[in-house]
């Protein structure tokens, strides 16, 4: 969790990184099909957003966030 006075550069941290990495996927996606066949590097890409979907759906901290409502409790107290 994100102390409320640090939002703001959490934020700019992760859009930094996300316009840093942009570029990647298509550079991947060309390489990939130049090497291979468009099925091929279609499976890889269609594997590996399942891959991340299944990793995130069944990680522990993920499943142990609190709801909205717990969080709002801990702010009204605090």
């Amino acid at each position: 969790m994100t102390p409320d006075r640090l939002l703001g550069r959490a934020e700019a941290a992760w859009d930094t990184v996300a316009l840093l990495i942009a570029p990647l996927g298509p550079l991947l996606a060309g390489v990939l099909l130049d090497v291979v066949s468009a099925r091929i590097a279609i499976a890889v890409f269609a594997a590996s957003g399942l891959t991340l979907a299944v990793w995130g759906t069944l990680s522990p901290s993920i499943r142990a966030a609190p709801s909205l409502d717990e969080l709002d409790a801990v702010g009204a107290t605090a």
